[in-house]
C-alpha cells in the first residue's frame, strides 16, 4: 500500500516536467556555451522561488519553496536543490531534495541523488544515479523489500540527468534568439523505475517573443527596477514527440544581473492535465523571489 501510494506521488510529482509532451518533432543542433552562466559567481549562485498550485478555476491548492544552489570547484560542478509544498486542504506536506554532480565543461552527469518525503502517508523514496560507475538504485521509505537498482548505460554524448533540465537549456548558446531551437537528451531515473528499464527523453526547447515577468521581492535587487519587473526571454521545453499536450515555459532573464549571473530563471510554470478529461486540472508556477551569488 505504501508503494502504491509513492508511486502515485512520483507521477504528479516527478521534476522531469516532461510528462507534458508537445506536438511537434524537430531536429535541431544543441551546443553549449563556453562560459556557464552560473560561472559569473566566484562561489555560488543561489535562487529561490514562491511555488504555487492553482486549480482550473484559479484557487489556491498548495504553495511551497523552491531553492536552487548552484556551486564550481575544480572541474566539477554541482547543482543543489529543495522543494517544500503545502497543501490548502490540510492534506500534510511533501518535501523533495535533489542532488547532481557534473563535468564544469560539458555539465555531462557523474552522480545524480533525489529524496521526495509525504509527512500525511509517511511515504517516500531515495533515488540514486552513479553515472561514473553505471549503477542506480531506488529505496521506497517504509519497505522492507530489498533496494531496487538497475544498470545503467553510459549517458554519451548530449545526455544529461533530469535534474539538471532547466540549467541545461539555460547554458544553450542560442538562448538570445527567437524562434531558436535545440534538442538534448535527459535520464529520468523516476520513469526508469516506474517502467523498470533505463528510461530517457528526447528534449526539444524553443525561444519565443521577449517579455516582461514581475518578481516580487527583487524590487531594486541586482539591477531590477524598483517596480521588480525583470526583462525576459520565455523558452518552452518539451518532449520532442508526437503525442499532445503542453511543455514547461522558463522565462530566463535577458540581461545579466548586475553582480549576479547570467540567464537566471525568473519563472518555470507548467500545466497538469487531468487523466481523464485532459484538461488543464493545475497550473504550477515558480516564481523568482530572492537571489544571490556569492
Amino acid at each position: 500500500m505504501k508503494k502504491t501510494l509513492v508511486i502515485a506521488m512520483l507521477c504528479l510529482l516527478s521534476a522531469v516536467m516532461t510528462f507534458a509532451a508537445c506536438g511537434q518533432t524537430a531536429s535541431s543542433e544543441f551546443n553549449l556555451i563556453n562560459q556557464k552562466p552560473w560561472s559569473y559567481a566566484a562561489r555560488e549562485e543561489r535562487m529561490v522561488y514562491d511555488y504555487t498550485m492553482t486549480d482550473r478555476d484559479g484557487n489556491l491548492t498548495a504553495s511551497g519553496i523552491y531553492t536552487v544552489t548552484i556551486s564550481t570547484t575544480g572541474s566539477e560542478t554541482t547543482f543543489n536543490s529543495s522543494l517544500t509544498i503545502s497543501y490548502t486542504d490540510g492534506q500534510g506536506t511533501v518535501s523533495m531534495q535533489s542532488r547532481v554532480v557534473m563535468d564544469a565543461t560539458s555539465l555531462y552527469p557523474k552522480y545524480s541523488s533525489k529524496t521526495m518525503t509525504d509527512s500525511l502517508n509517511n511515504t517516500g523514496y531515495e533515488l540514486i544515479m552513479n553515472y561514473e560507475e553505471l549503477t542506480s538504485s531506488m529505496t521506497f521509505r517504509g519497505e522492507d523489500g530489498p533496494r531496487q537498482s538497475i544498470t545503467l548505460y553510459e549517458p554519451g554524448q548530449e545526455v544529461y540527468d533530469n535534474e539538471q533540465l532547466y540549467q541545461i537549456v539555460r547554458a544553450a548558446d542560442n538562448l538570445g534568439e527567437q524562434d531558436s531551437t535545440g534538442t538534448f537528451s535527459i535520464i529520468n531515473g523516476v520513469d526508469t523505475y516506474l517502467n523498470g528499464e533505463v528510461t530517457s527523453y528526447l528534449m526539444i526547447y524553443s525561444v519565443g517573443e521577449s517579455t516582461t515577468v514581475h518578481a516580487e521581492g527583487m524590487e531594486n535587487k541586482y539591477g531590477v527596477n524598483a517596480d521588480g519587473n525583470i526583462p525576459c526571454r520565455p523558452v518552452t521545453i518539451k518532449i520532442n514527440s508526437d503525442r499532445s499536450g503542453s511543455g514547461t515555459v522558463v522565462d530566463y532573464a535577458i540581461s545579466q544581473f548586475e553582480g549576479g549571473c547570467a540567464r537566471v530563471p525568473v519563472r518555470i510554470s507548467r500545466s497538469q492535465y487531468s487523466t481523464s478529461s485532459f484538461d488543464v486540472a493545475y497550473r504550477h508556477t515558480y516564481t523568482l523571489s530572492d537571489y544571490s551569488a556569492i
